[in-house]
């Protein structure tokens, strides 16, 4: 006789409770609240990146601004550009205009305003500080850009007056961010 074996298999089912279908739902409703909760989670994290990114740009944004300084006593008018921001900024263009129309030199446009400006007029010299495209200006730093020196009759106000009235500059600027950001010496 040979030995068989048999296996027998129960399966078992518990009663069906009445509080069943309501751990279903509670299941499903517990799920469902879960993610909404980390839906809110991921959306103020995505606001706070955002107001935490605008805050970096706003704390590294230059700002150009510029300043004329008048010593009628030792005959000196000084025109100066300072980056009042509070990040560096990128010089990317600059342009000079004498009587609306562009000034442009390939050695020094600077210079050959200034000459353009002074023709003719009693200076007993002057004075310039070159920028260079693509230079940094760094923050509270300080570029003078023009400095005469004038002679009696002709006063520091009255050069003023004629800049002023003949001559504009336009640069534009850039932060570290890439954001671009123009001045104009007539506004």
């Amino acid at each position: 006789m040979t030995e068989q074996l048999e296996y027998v298999t129960y399966l078992l089912t518990s009663p069906e409770s009445v509080i069943t279908p309501y751990v279903n739902i509670s299941t499903i409703v517990t799920s469902f609240v879960s993610i909404f909760i980390a839906a809110i989670a991921l959306r103020f994290t995505k606001i706070q990146i955002e107001k935490h990114d605008k805050h970096n740009r706003l704390t590294v944004r230059p700002y150009l601004n510029d300043s004329t300084y008048i010593d009628n006593d030792g005959k000196l008018y000084a025109f100066a550009i300072t980056n009042k921001g509070m990040g560096p900024a990128i010089i990317k263009d600059m342009k000079i205009f004498f009587n609306d129309e562009l000034v442009e030199d390939d050695d020094d446009t600077l210079e050959k305003t200034i000459r353009l400006i002074t023709e003719g007029k009693p200076i007993s010299g002057f004075g310039h500080e070159t920028v260079s495209i693509g230079s940094y200006v760094s923050p509270n730093e300080k570029i003078d850009l023009a400095t005469v020196s004038t002679r009696p009759p002709y006063s520091p106000e009255k050069l003023r007056e004629d800049i002023m009235s003949s001559t504009y500059i336009l640069i534009t600027y850039e932060s570290i961010y890439g954001e671009s950001f123009n001045y104009d010496s007539r506004v």
